[in-house]
């Protein structure tokens, strides 16, 4: 972290609620280094425009975990181990909203089965920037066979050019009570047209 954003977390009002920090030109990390916590009543948190090094996830998660009255968490960037961190660690988590999901792997969606035991009660879901090769149906059905799809009422997910009629299926079934639903990049299988069309 650098001095003048380390000095800036140092000054936080402790009773602060909501944070909203945007850097650019700067490799930072909140949470890269000891005696940077963040205000522990926090509850909403805006974190864009940062470089993340991939080193620093985990700390980054132990110092939000610091705050357990989250509810809305926003990031530029996550990693698998640091999704899987926020989903586990913050019992209040009601929204998560991820920019940049390039490094993501396949891995990610399935460890979100492991979060069965976890009384999770997402509202909002957005990964934004996920690769083709990661976000394919079978990820879709990890995440909707997760206890992070049960309560959503929001799901905005990209790069979807890899789904097929699969990925809406597994959304159907797990996600019962969803009310806005986007989808980036999507392209409608050719079998869902013809598995409309009249026989004759």
């Amino acid at each position: 972290m650098s001095n003048s954003a380390r000095s800036s977390a140092a000054c936080l009002p402790a009773g602060l609620a909501d944070l909203r920090l945007e850097i650019h030109g700067s490799r930072c990390s909140i949470g890269a280094e000891p005696g940077s916590p963040l205000p522990p009543g926090l509850q909403r948190l805006q974190l864009t425009g940062l470089f993340f090094d991939v080193p620093w996830d985990l700390q980054l998660a132990d110092t939000l975990s610091g705050c357990p009255e989250l509810t809305h968490v926003e990031l530029e960037v996550s990693t698998d181990d640091l999704l899987a961190a926020l989903l586990s660690r913050l019992p209040r988590l009601r929204c998560l909203r991820i920019h940049d999901c390039s490094l993501l792997t396949r891995q990610a969606w399935a460890n979100l089965r492991s979060l069965a035991a976890w009384p999770l009660d997402l509202m909002e879901f957005r990964a934004l920037g996920c690769t083709g090769s990661s976000l394919t149906d079978e990820a879709v059905a990890d995440l909707c066979a997760s206890p992070v799809a049960r309560g959503l009422r929001r799901l905005h997910l990209s790069d979807c050019s890899q789904w097929t009629a699969a990925a809406l299926a597994s959304i159907a079934s797990g996600c019962p009570w969803l009310t806005e639903l986007q989808l980036e990049g999507f392209r409608r299988d050719p079998a869902m047209s013809a598995s409309r069309r009249p026989s004759s």
